[in-house]
């Protein structure tokens, strides 16, 4: 399999997601995006299997169509609620571009960010502790490793811990590094089911493949 992450990050993602594949005994080449250099440099030594790209994540909308399945997580701060009394904060659209170009698309993917303010331009698939998804899979409720106590409380270390990654080196704080990751166990269980229908079901059954794009799992 051939997998995009967009927006990879520190790499809390690929690491659950190449757990998962690695369970499944499934060869990969995993392909990480990141514009941030010292961020890519953390992303390899906490990922060694993936292949890291050191780049704008929307340059790469246009090479969608070689990958299997595609993961983004577009920067949250715009969308957050805790944003909100900055009013003259303008949103980052990019999260929503990214989706409507994917729910145009007969390929599997994921979009991870936060509940956001504001009504949201596609109905969100599935809620994950603090973390929203968009998704043409169908996805249900599983079971995670929660924060032992609230994100904001905790200290660096304590991050690391939880999340089983090291920050980068030489960029910005590293506690808004490490707390904007999402636990490898989140995208564990969400490509585990991936994998688990893939395995059942042709690529028109595990997909949504509705007329309206994303909707809610629930409904």
């Amino acid at each position: 399999m051939k997998i995009l992450d967009l927006y990879a990050g520190l790499g809390g993602t690929a690491k659950g997601i190449q757990k998962a594949l690695a369970e499944f005994a499934i060869d990969y080449e995993y392909f990480a995006v990141d514009n941030n250099h010292n961020i890519c440099i953390a992303h390899k030594q906490n990922n060694p299997s993936s292949q890291i790209i050191c780049d704008n994540a929307l340059n790469w909308l246009k090479y969608i169509n070689k990958f299997d399945f595609i993961w983004a997580s577009p920067p949250c701060q715009s969308h957050s609620k805790l944003q909100y009394i900055h009013k003259n904060r303008l949103i980052d659209w990019s999260l929503w571009h990214i989706i409507d170009v994917l729910r145009r698309k007969n390929i599997p993917y994921v979009v991870e960010n936060v509940l956001v303010y504001y009504n949201e331009p596609f109905e969100h698939t599935l809620m994950v502790g603090r973390h929203c998804f968009w998704s043409n899979i169908k996805l249900v409720p599983f079971e995670y490793k929660k924060c032992p106590k609230k994100l904001l409380k905790m200290t660096n270390k304590e991050l690391i811990e939880y999340h089983s990654i090291l920050p980068a080196k030489k960029t910005f704080r590293t506690d808004r590094q490490l707390k904007n990751c999402v636990h490898w166990s989140i995208s564990y269980g969400i490509f585990k089911q991936f994998l688990q229908l893939k395995n059942k079901q042709t690529l028109d059954d595990y997909l949504k493949g509705d007329e309206n794009g994303c909707r809610n799992s629930s409904k």
